[in-house]
């Protein structure tokens, strides 16, 4: 399949639902699948390595969250291991490749910034940065083809709203259990007053 028409620049950009005369979806799921799965090939060859992270965002088009699904699922059946960070900025998805405690090898972030409600698409990093017209230009002839990793199946997990210590993905501060004089306390169970540790 051809996606070279979903190329936006530097960005991968699409009609993802209905709801404007004469504009017929083009982000599909088997789009978003086959994008997956390009960019999964896409950056084990870039980076060298079997075992990748990859987090994903998106923005609050009610879009978003099917995008989300499609892309998260073919880039764990290629073996990698992807967060879903839910919604998020721009900004933020590029942090995540690049702050300690959480240095993903990549990120996408779902987006269309200031384009109608019926578009949408993928905005894709590492610590680099963006990734630039030639690297979505490989991606979408990847997705266009046939081939896979060849990896085991990797894995999706959903990132829970909260604060986080620094420098320790993955661990919430209110899931955290302080130990004191008096025994264990669970601080979601607290009171909401500062606990010094």
């Amino acid at each position: 399949m051809d996606y070279t028409k979903l190329q936006n620049g530097s960005d991968i950009r699409g009609v993802a639902m209905e709801g404007i005369e004469g504009q017929h979806v083009n982000l599909t799921e088997q789009a978003c699948r086959d994008i997956g799965r390009g960019f999964a090939l896409w950056l084990r060859a870039r980076l060298g390595k079997d075992t990748l992270r990859v987090a994903v965002g998106r923005d609050s088009r009610l879009s978003g969250p099917q995008l989300a699904l499609w892309l998260m699922e073919a880039m764990a059946a290629e073996g990698l291991q992807v967060t879903d960070l839910g919604m998020a900025s721009t900004p933020a998805m590029f942090m995540s490749t690049v702050t300690e405690g959480f240095a993903f090898d990549a990120s996408v972030m779902i987006t269309a910034s200031h384009l109608p409600f019926n578009r949408n698409g993928y905005k894709f990093f590492t610590k680099d940065g963006g990734l630039e017209k030639q690297d979505i230009a490989a991606i979408l002839a990847l997705a266009g083809g046939s081939e896979h990793t060849g990896l085991p199946a990797g894995s999706i997990v959903t990132a829970e709203p909260g604060i986080y210590l620094p420098g320790k993905f993955g661990v919430r501060i209110e899931d955290v259990t302080v130990i004191t004089d008096t025994g264990c306390e669970i601080l979601t169970k607290s009171p909401k007053n500062l606990i010094i540790l």
